[in-house]
């Protein structure tokens, strides 16, 4: 039998099942199905209409890590067939794949006629639509062996399923220029996973949301109200993933409101100490955030413009044309309540908001959710204890509702306590009011823990927004001791999640008092903080990568744990740590620009360049004042490129401070200002004073060989742009030559893509298409964004001379959308502008 790719994604799936209890999902079948066909994950985006960023850092990450664990060897996209067939002739020679007959594999196994199932003649399918493989294996138990039916090996679909309708008809002109759904199998969302298995005892809430939800009722916003605790999150997040299902498959659940996008956004925590809640240690969830966060789940986070104003008009003008979702979780936790209630009314009729509050408010059509009734808490208790393995009898349900108060946080974290230390039901003192009694249990939690490794690691993980490894865990909280134990002790009592062997905080509630511990432990923290530091300087000295070789191999790893990273740099701004943010740029510069992260930039360089003044920090000044205007060349609007300008002139004056590399770089980079403002005699004199630089004083040859490079590439685009195509040519291969023997990617791509520029403009159609052809493979596999928008503008160029509309046009979207999410808006109206001429 031969080894293709149907018995690849079957011998993977039913291995992780075997493992995990669980199935590839269609997104991860996507994935392999594409590895297997040797396509990049630009490739795999554009047929199974999943972002790329989605498939390349969300989901293909995690996969390659799960196969390596199932199948308890490494493996990545570039290497798992042959993995996958190890298995598969191991398993096959043995008869089995994974706990499944062999036979399984490949057709129906035979089934007595006398067998107690029912046989099935016609396909199965499940809610999806994917067709199921009917299998009959034999099941050992207590020495009786049976016949069983086994419908767990999907058949991966060949295509995405269909899509939707979308609200908007035509061609939509937006601000983010995002593709209607009919172009997606899926809508945007970012929503977190429910953390309940079974939402007890809100059917009528449920059901009163979903009917405000839907288009056919004109209710704009609506209030989810409640006290700490008793699950307004998980309502919404129930409501939410029903909406999401729907919306993906709107056949299955035809009653159920179906969106284009559901943005979840929620607001970070204070400390909560007794009943009062106090500033937390770091900057609350702000109006801002929740743009971030809306372009984010958007697949549009580095278009997000500088200014408020064009933000808010930015994401007004683009929702119009989405049916959305927003969710804005703990209302009363932000800090600029006002602007936040005033954006929400001003939205559009295409969006639906959901708040959750802790407080009564006069906002929208409010759904209050009080303590489960005594019949509802009961069913609560019944599903706990049969997950917790604890035993009551109808009067301790009974008992155990009057001390909870039906509050549903208390009881299942007094279930956990009754579980995990064996405390008694009468130890749980009588029943407090229902804030407090949620502060008791918590603590009550916690009281044991005391001096144990399991209390050093809650309090570590409320410094984490997202999940972690359990090495970086075991690191800041025990110096590097065994974490294992005391991660299991937190995941019993219910106070961790655990996905893939990374850790996270169950709720924003734990979060806030593991906080309130931390603040009371001050020895504690402050060796925590500490290493909470250390780790992630390391962590970012270890991966911060070089960009003149394969310059975004190690960023991967910069990327998953960035949302901790921002964190921890963020911290050290509040608290002034200089010296620290100061080896932290120096490690995350390259990622920021590589990805995109422009605005932290610019935000980051104002704090340094405020601080270096304050230090008198002449070196690091001129620095700070030179990234700075990079990252303003590169957004590339002309009041940026005039601010760049001015900005670069201050760091020239303080050159003194530094050395003649620096020097060298500014010179380069106040040339690159001026092509960019065609003033193009100023360039040149520049790159002169650049050429001057580079003969004076002593240079390693390895940087000399670099630094030539750049100043032969931008004085050929200081050519190009005067018309000299001649003379650009022949610089631009000089670069192309050069950077060949340095080894650097990066200039080597994107010279070819101005060599290939050249070619169009002098008529030489196929030799533009053969530059193309080399350098556009290069810049995606980069995941170098820019590089990737300037290939398709050239592509459109070629194909309009070749007499191509349509392939011309849709090039030229292409890249004027690229360029929209990066900020790049001098480039947008350019490209705007050919596609009107």
């Amino acid at each position: 039998m031969n080894f293709g790719e149907e018995e690849a994604l079957t011998v993977a799936d039913a291995t992780i099942f075997d493992k995990k209890g669980r199935h590839l999902t269609d997104v991860e079948a996507a994935i392999l199905r594409g590895a297997w066909q040797g396509k990049t994950y630009k490739e795999i985006a554009e047929t199974s209409h999943y972002g790329e960023g989605y498939l390349r850092r969300d989901v293909g990450l995690k996969l390659w890590r799960l196969l390596s664990e199932v199948l308890e060897e490494k493996v990545s996209k570039g290497d798992f067939r042959e993995a996958l067939k190890r298995r598969w002739r191991s398993s096959y020679s043995s008869g089995t794949v994974a706990g499944y007959e062999a036979t399984s594999l490949t057709q129906p196994a035979e089934v007595p006629s006398s067998s107690t199932q029912e046989e099935r003649k016609e396909p199965l399918t499940n809610q999806d639509g994917m067709e199921i493989v009917t299998t009959r294996v034999l099941e050992q138990r207590n020495g009786w062996v049976s016949t069983i039916d086994l419908q767990e090996l999907p058949r991966i679909p060949q295509s995405p399923p269909e899509t939707q309708e979308t609200l908007a008809v035509g061609t939509l002109e937006t601000s983010l220029n995002i593709p209607s759904t009919s172009l997606r199998s899926r809508p945007y969302h970012n929503l977190p996973p429910r953390y309940h298995t079974n939402l007890v005892g809100r059917q009528k809430q449920i059901d009163q949301l979903l009917t405000l939800l839907s288009f056919n009722h004109n209710t704009h916003l609506i209030s989810i109200e409640g006290i700490i605790g008793v699950g307004t999150t998980a309502l919404v997040l129930e409501v939410a993933h029903r909406c999401l299902e729907a919306s993906c498959n709107a056949e299955a659940t035809p009653n159920f409101p179906t969106f284009d996008a559901i943005i979840f956004t929620s607001a970070k925590q204070r400390h909560l100490i007794g009943i009062d809640i106090l500033q937390r240690h770091r900057r609350e969830r702000t109006l801002r955030d929740i743009f971030k966060t809306i372009f984010r789940t958007l697949e549009s986070p580095d278009v997000i413009p500088a200014h408020f104003n064009d933000q808010l008009e930015c994401l007004q003008r683009s929702l119009a044309y989405l049916r959305t979702l927003l969710i804005v979780d703990n209302l009363e936790t932000i800090e600029d309540q006002e602007d936040v209630i005033s954006f929400l009314h001003e939205l559009p009729p295409t969006v639906k908001v959901v708040i959750t509050t802790r407080i009564r408010t006069a906002l929208g059509v409010p759904i209050h959710l009080e303590c489960l009734p005594p019949d509802d808490s009961q069913h609560l208790i019944q599903h706990q204890i049969q997950e917790q393995r604890v035993q009551l009898n109808p009067e301790q349900f009974q008992a155990l509702y009057q001390r909870t108060g039906g509050l549903p946080i208390a009881i299942i974290y007094t279930i956990g306590q009754m579980s995990v230390y064996g405390l008694p039901l009468n130890a749980v003192p009588a029943r407090l009011t229902t804030g407090d009694f949620a502060h008791y249990c918590f603590g009550e939690l916690v009281q044991p823990l005391r001096g144990q490794p399991a209390h050093r690691l809650l309090m570590a993980l409320a410094l984490f927004t997202k999940s972690a490894s359990i090495e970086a865990i075991a690191q800041v909280a025990l110096a590097g001791a065994n974490s294992i134990d005391g991660l299991a002790q937190l995941y019993k009592l219910r106070l961790v999640i655990q996905q893939d062997g990374w850790y996270n905080l169950n709720h924003s509630l734990t979060r806030e008092y593991a906080l309130v511990e931390l603040k009371a432990h001050p020895e504690f923290e402050q060796e925590v903080r500490e290493r909470w530091i250390d780790w992630y300087l390391r962590f970012s000295e270890l991966y911060a990568g070089q960009d003149w070789k394969e310059w975004h191999v190690q960023y991967e790893h910069l990327e998953q744990e960035w949302e901790n990273l921002r964190s921890v740099v963020e911290w050290c701004i509040k608290q002034d740590r200089y010296e620290d943010f100061r080896k932290f740029w120096q490690y995350i510069k390259g990622f920021t620009h590589l990805f995109g992260y422009w605005n932290e930039r610019l935000i980051w360089m104002e704090w340094l360049i405020s601080s270096a003044e304050q230090h008198q920090d002449q070196p690091t000044l001129a620095e700070a004042l030179y990234d700075r205007g990079w990252t303003l060349i590169l957004m590339g609007k002309p009041e940026q490129l005039s601010e760049a300008g001015n900005v670069l002139a201050q760091a020239w004056n303080l050159r003194q401070y530094q050395d003649r590399i620096f020097e060298l770089d500014l010179a380069i980079t106040a040339a690159i200002v001026h092509i960019r403002q065609q003033q193009l005699v100023e360039a040149g004199n520049w790159l002169n004073k650049s050429k001057n630089l580079l003969t004076q004083g002593q240079i390693e040859q390895r940087k000399r060989l670099r630094y030539l490079i750049r100043i032969h590439y931008y004085e050929a685009e200081n050519s190009f742009k005067i018309g000299d195509y001649e003379q650009a040519k022949t610089l631009y291969n000089q670069a192309l030559e050069l950077s060949k023997v340095a080894e650097w990617k990066q200039v080597e791509v994107y010279a070819l893509n101005w060599l290939a520029d050249i070619a169009i403009e002098q008529r030489n159609l196929d030799e533009a298409e053969r530059l193309l052809n080399l350098s556009q493979p290069i810049a995606l596999d980069s995941l170098d964004r820019r590089s990737i928008a300037f290939h398709k503008c050239s592509w459109a160029k070629l194909e309009k001379l070749r007499g191509n509309t349509a392939e011309s046009q849709r090039w030229a979207t292409e890249a004027k959308d690229s360029f929209k999410r990066l900020g790049m808006l001098s480039e947008v109206k350019q490209m705007q502008s050919w596609l009107e001429a």
